[in-house]
């Protein structure tokens, strides 16, 4: 059986938030098996429940906020170079 799969407008439909905003969280890693198939990402339904559930333990206060540092994304070429040394 096949995983559930999402486009980026269902995903920002689901989340109440722009599909900017989810492309972002595809490149900062929150969706990690996201894939682009010719002009349109789709993201796998495993990858949106695990985000619930962080972002439920997060309200919870069991776990702290999501940053890029979590994710593993650098935010300045300076620091990716750097992380090369």
């Amino acid at each position: 059986m096949l995983p559930k799969q999402y486009t980026v407008a269902q995903v920002a439909e689901y989340f109440h938030r722009d599909e900017q905003t989810i492309r972002r969280w595809i490149t900062d890693g929150r969706f990690p098996h996201a894939y682009k198939v010719s002009d349109g990402w789709f993201i796998l339904e495993v990858d949106v429940k695990r985000l619930v559930k962080q972002l439920q333990a997060q309200a919870a206060g069991e776990m702290p906020p999501l940053s890029k540092e979590k994710t593993g994304v650098r935010s300045s070429r300076k620091g990716f170079v750097e992380g090369w040394k």
